[in-house]
């Protein structure tokens, strides 16, 4: 209640014609659209909403490249040894924004060198504070290889995933892929080794965890894992067990009926074909 005044008051402001008339811009920001009062996340407030997204590859690497090369120039916030390259620094640190990146190179910084194994603790640690256990990223140690049999399962995945993933043929790509099976059949690995073949990274989401105890909190959950989906691009975004997320029943409050729909609605934008593929797997396909 005590919000009320401050909930109408924000509202009110961007429909206010005064503020236009003397020609200001008035922005808000928040991290998470859920977050706000209906009231004013609505079309109806007159807020042109503008999402901005994580930064993707060519936005990281031209942040590590002005990096390395002040660090070659000898600045002393930058005067660290290299052991890795600049391009192998931008695609170890997909999900992470530059703010993270520049806590990074801090560390590279006290630490006199920036490595592999410093790079993936700290990024540990940042995907830990941000995402706690909802996400699992996956650089992929598996290939076909290590796969005996289901060959006609490998083709397809070849055919209609891997090959269109590394040759950018965006259109072959399908929307999504469900694994169906009983544990232990190979679903997770078969994934993995997928996303192994096709050089990219994959994103772990456990749907058990994406459900939150308070209203609100399980589509926020989702927003912010399709939302790192898109700037890690071209990954696979991993669902296990998806059965647990989709078909909670009654008593949920329709929360999983929602977080259903933002799936397919991000299932269903073309721009994240051939870039994001959704895959899942359930014990239960009825």
């Amino acid at each position: 209640p005590e919000d009320r005044t401050n909930v109408v008051m924000a509202a009110d402001w961007g429909n206010d014609r005064t503020i236009a008339a003397l020609g200001n811009v008035l922005i808000l920001t928040t991290r998470n659209l859920g977050d706000l009062h209906q009231q004013v996340a609505s079309p109806n407030a007159g807020y042109h909403q503008i999402l901005v997204d994580l930064p993707d590859s060519e936005r990281r690497q031209a942040y590590i490249d002005i990096v390395a090369a002040k660090s070659g120039d000898g600045e002393p916030d930058f005067a660290f040894t290299w052991n890795m390259t600049p391009a192998d620094v931008a695609r170890l640190t997909t999900t992470l924004n530059l703010r993270d990146l520049k806590t990074l190179f801090l560390e590279a910084r006290y630490a006199g060198q920036l490595t592999a194994d410093l790079l993936n603790e700290t990024k540990a640690k940042i995907i830990s504070a941000e995402y706690g256990d909802l996400v699992q990223i996956v650089d992929p140690s598996m290939t076909f290889a290590d796969i005996g049999d289901l060959d006609h399962i490998k083709q397809w995945l070849r055919r209609s995933v891997i090959n269109p993933l590394r040759s950018g043929n965006r259109q072959r790509c399908p929307m999504g892929v469900l694994f169906t099976g009983p544990p232990g059949t190979g679903k997770t690995a078969m994934a993995e080794a997928t996303a192994g073949e096709a050089g990219v990274i994959m994103l772990n989401i456990q749907m058990n965890k994406v459900f939150g105890r308070y209203v609100g909190d399980s589509e926020r959950n989702m927003a912010r894992m399709l939302q790192m989906a898109r700037s890690a691009a071209p990954c696979i975004l991993w669902l296990d067990e998806i059965d647990q997320g989709i078909s909670r029943g009654e008593g949920d409050s329709g929360a999983s009926n929602r977080v259903f729909q933002q799936l397919l609605q991000f299932m269903s934008d073309k721009n994240n074909r051939g870039r994001i593929v959704v895959m899942a797997a359930t014990n239960r396909p009825d």
